[in-house]
């Protein structure tokens, strides 16, 4: 069967359940981060504004391994739809008035390559071979980040240009998600290649990872967006009098290695590459390129 005859069995058991008159049930195909693609059915009590989506690929492929039978899935998605909607009706009043929204307004990179897709219909500004896009926060919580990506549309709607949304990220990102900076010594242990790179084959032998950071923000979402910061990467530049190595290891985080003349900036983007494609989930990629910052310069380079 497939995904597609699956998705219409799954909207006729839901269609006996909620009626056609009191609800809107539909399917649509959203592009996500690095333009992957996931399917989702789209439900609606009529008169309400909020129309929550949920995402059924795990459940096709719980389908196809016999986990769940269409009428067990189509049960699950009614009882996650109405955990969402009551969720949901906070934002019933929300407005996406620009005064209201000017505060609420952040940055995020992403893959320019990969994002070919999405890019056509979102304002951003290329940076490097990244792409700087923009979100609207509605949420923070410890359950996570509820954002709204600010398309074309509602940009020409607040009648402003991508730059002042880059001011307004520019002050309102730092401050919603604050950098937070560690060591990496013990973290590279979860990265078999890294730690195969740069720990010491010798027992007692120096440590070349204790220098090295990991930079993100205090929720660890999006946090190679801290390479934006304004000067933060400068300042960690000048803490250590050397320029730096900027390893994105995934929108998450960067690593940062000071520049000791033991590694090339190819060697690194080998290796930032191989680990992508072994270890990091498609949707969760920055960009197969380790970055160079020069301190003096006060650039970067790639």
């Amino acid at each position: 069967m497939t995904e597609n005859t699956f998705i219409q069995k799954v909207m006729e058991v839901l269609r006996e359940r909620f009626s056609p008159e009191e609800y809107e049930i539909h399917e649509d195909v959203f592009t996500k981060n690095n333009d992957t693609r996931r399917h989702g059915i789209v439900m609606k009590k009529k008169g309400e504004i909020i129309s929550p989506t949920i995402y059924v690929d795990s459940y096709y492929k719980d389908y196809l391994d016999k986990k769940m039978t269409i009428p067990e899935i189509a049960e699950q998605i009614s009882g996650v739809w109405q955990r969402i909607r009551e969720h949901a009706s906070q934002y019933n009043s929300l407005t996406l008035d620009f005064e209201f929204c000017r505060e609420k307004v952040i940055y995020r990179l992403v893959s320019r390559e990969r994002n070919s897709q999405l890019l056509q219909k979102i304002p951003y500004i290329p940076f490097l071979n990244l792409a700087i896009t923009f979100q609207l926060v509605c949420n923070i919580s410890e359950q996570g980040i509820e954002t709204l990506r600010i398309s074309n549309e509602l940009m020409d709607k607040w009648g402003v240009s991508t730059r002042t949304l880059v001011t307004l990220a520019e002050k309102n990102t730092p401050r919603l998600f604050p950098p937070k900076v560690d060591s990496l010594t013990n973290l590279l242990l979860q990265y078999f290649e890294l730690a195969e790179h740069f720990l010491p084959e010798q027992e007692g032998a120096p440590d070349p990872t204790a220098s090295m950071l990991i930079l993100s923000n205090e929720c660890s979402i999006n946090g190679a967006t801290t390479l934006l910061y304004p000067d933060m990467i400068h300042n960690l530049a000048e803490k250590y009098q050397k320029n730096l190595y900027i390893l994105p290891s995934s929108i998450h985080e960067l690593i940062l290695i000071p520049d000791d003349n033991a590694e090339s900036l190819s060697e690194l983007t080998k290796l930032v590459r191989d680990i992508n494609q072994r270890h990091v989930q498609k949707e969760e990629v920055l960009s197969d390129t380790a970055y160079y910052y020069d301190r003096n310069e006060k650039r970067f380079l790639f």
